[in-house]
């Protein structure tokens, strides 16, 4: 159960914290040996593999933070608290992966005209997401209420 479903005064029956293994820091200069295998025999197999696994760490360590994030009480600033962030980790983590796939899929097809564009993609949706930020910026400084309160 988040602070947020707390504070609302709901719960949904989740399974309780995450708590990492004990054997997880020890573990993890072992996902390091595979890449200086790969570098040795290159293989293919092997670099997916090394990446693969520290893809997994990375998401497995965003997700123990998102988890205790989601655990702060809701503050002036924070209203919700941070109970939505392990949303948030979960999305950076499949954006992080569907780059990676777009990564795989350009170096075993060749296909390299799909790097540009997913260039210009990235650019396009930083651009828009900028844009945004300038929009509900200037609505915050002029005092306005934003679009997504009704004043009614």
């Amino acid at each position: 159960m988040t602070a947020c479903d707390q504070w609302r005064g709901h719960v949904h029956g989740g399974s309780g914290p995450i708590t990492p293994s004990p054997a997880q820091p020890s573990n993890n200069p072992l996902r390091g040996l595979p890449r200086q295998h790969c570098a040795e025999h290159g293989s293919l197999a092997l670099i997916g593999d090394a990446i693969h696994n520290l893809g997994d760490v990375f998401g497995l360590a965003l997700g123990w933070g998102a988890e205790r994030l989601s655990t702060r009480l809701p503050s002036l600033s924070f209203t919700d608290g941070f109970g939505r962030s392990t949303q948030l980790a979960a999305l950076i983590n499949g954006v992080l992966i569907a780059m990676a796939a777009a990564v795989v899929l350009v170096g075993l097809t060749g296909w390299h005209w799909l790097d540009p564009i997913t260039a210009i993609g990235v650019g396009l949706a930083v651009g828009y997401t900028g844009l945004v930020l300038i929009r509900d910026a200037l609505i915050v400084l002029l005092d306005a209420i934003p679009a997504h309160i009704d004043p009614e």
